[in-house]
């Protein structure tokens, strides 16, 4: 009983190594070799990058927080909606003050429906988690 263990195990071992793959490459900022145009096209991809992923992370710790009625919620809550603001600011280069500022309006708004569908969800009142949910999707139209 003791060798079959012995032998499945070894064979399982080598077919796993068999099954590796030889080369892993990890996403980077590859874009970012060449030209000056390039390093600034590349440099804005990952300043988005960074403040979207921000945007997961802070999002989902506030609906961690609000789910869990924990102490940290208002905090979280004030930093994810900073992060709204950085959203906004960051493409005001690009499309101009008033688009930039409207955007992480929308945003905050969408943050702010995302709590209330949450509380609506936990309290149980089917009624007005409908409603918060209806405008939740209106205000991601309203950013598409």
């Amino acid at each position: 009983m003791n060798k079959i263990l012995k032998n499945s195990l070894l064979t399982l071992f080598l077919f796993t190594l068999v099954l590796m793959p030889i080369k892993v490459q990890a996403i980077g900022d590859n874009c970012c070799k060449g030209d000056a145009a390039n390093k600034s096209a590349c440099d804005l991809i990952m300043k988005e990058r960074q403040l979207w992923i921000e945007h997961v992370l802070w999002t989902r710790n506030f609906i961690v927080s609000d789910i869990a009625s924990l102490e940290d919620k208002d905090a979280v809550l004030q930093r994810l909606l900073k992060n709204q603001d950085d959203i906004g600011n960051s493409i005001k280069p690009y499309y101009g003050e008033e688009a930039g500022n409207n955007l992480a309006k929308l945003l905050r708004e969408h943050i702010s429906l995302a709590g209330q569908v949450v509380d609506a969800a936990k309290s149980g009142n089917k009624e007005d988690l409908e409603k918060y949910n209806k405008l939740w999707y209106e205000n991601a139209d309203k950013m598409a």
